[in-house]
């Protein structure tokens, strides 16, 4: 399978090249001329494992990279990924349209950026470049994985556990060489790891903020915040459970995982990184108000997720904390808890 991945920053480089390049001919492109001349002049990337105190380092040696002004003469793909800001998707739209024109074959576009949205985005840009987009198939995917800081612009820091999942559909098994990835349902995937790994990681920012820690790890240690963690598991796994249908069976040992990541000392994610953006983060319909509600409302376990909206209005350290008190304002009373 040929891929072209647009995006070489450290999702990019740390999760989707390595993924990809142990079956398939993987190229990376970026809009960042000084990155891709600093990568080819250094003849590669280092990537750093990081398990609890001990550290693994992958050097990934000449790896196939282009800018963006470099791809007009590519017109015999598979596959396109990207890995960038989901805003900037419109921005890459062109380049992968121009790129679909002269394609030889079917081609799929999997957006790998963590949101469901990102297809859409893509689609609708590309219909509007190209108009006609019959033989272009969209995949969403999740990719899970831990990458808090790059050492320096070729050496990227990251948890060793990583994931990724990808929509099965269009007949793209035939193409994909390990089919353990593929899942029928992208959006049970989804769900599951943004509430078991992502929820739990900003619940675990706001109590920690509140008991004085400053990196997850750190929070992992606290034994009254560790205790409420469990309790806010079990909010979650009732609410995949019941929209999912979802077996405990299947979640508890995934639960367990997520906060054996956490507890990795090597790691030293912040809180300030893992708390940000509260106005996303507490929205009706993202990670703590979507479960909470819905739990409420059928009958479920729903208090410890009303601890934790009360515990994010005291983080004082989001970038946006003052607009989501301006939004906070705004609401109706039947929106507010």
């Amino acid at each position: 399978m040929k891929i072209l991945h647009f995006g070489a920053g450290k999702i990019g480089r740390g999760l989707i090249f390595p993924f990809f390049r142990e079956q398939h001919d993987i190229t990376l492109a970026d809009r960042n001329v000084e990155l891709v001349r600093s990568i080819r002049e250094n003849k590669g990337y280092s990537i750093i494992e990081l398990d609890y105190e001990r550290q693994r380092i992958i050097t990934y040696a000449d790896p196939p990279i282009r800018t963006f002004a470099e791809l007009s003469d590519i017109h015999d793909l598979d596959v396109i990924t990207t890995s960038v800001i989901v805003s900037n998707l419109a921005a890459i739209a062109p380049y992968i349209g121009d790129i679909a024109k002269n394609n030889k074959r079917p081609l799929y576009i999997i957006p790998m950026e963590n949101s469901l949205e990102a297809v859409e985005i893509l689609k609708r840009e590309l219909v509007s470049i190209l108009h006609n987009i019959d033989g272009i198939y969209f995949l969403g995917s999740v990719i899970d994985r831990i990458v808090p800081s790059t050492k320096n612009a070729l050496d990227i820091e990251c948890e060793k556990y990583f994931s990724v999942k990808i929509e099965n559909r269009h007949g793209f098994g035939e193409l994909l060489k390990d089919e353990s990835v593929l899942t029928e349902n992208i959006y049970k995937e989804f769900d599951k790891k943004f509430l078991l790994v992502n929820g739990l990681h900003a619940c675990a920012a706001y109590l920690g903020y509140l008991r004085g820690h400053e990196n997850i790890c750190d929070v992992m240690e606290d034994k009254i915040v560790r205790s409420k963690l469990d309790q806010l598991g079990e909010c979650y796994m009732q609410y995949l459970m019941s929209v999912y249908g979802f077996r405990e069976e299947e979640l508890i040992p995934y639960f367990n995982n997520t906060l054996l990541r956490f507890s990795n000392p090597a790691i030293k994610d912040p809180l300030s990184r893992v708390g940000r953006n509260l106005l996303i983060k507490l929205s009706p319909t993202d990670r703590i108000y979507r479960p909470l509600l819905f739990n409420k409302r059928n009958g479920l376990n729903y208090k410890p997720l009303e601890e934790i909206v009360i515990a994010a209005r005291d983080f004082k350290i989001a970038n946006d904390y003052d607009r989501y008190l301006l939004y906070l304002h705004d609401l109706e009373p039947s929106e507010m808890l």
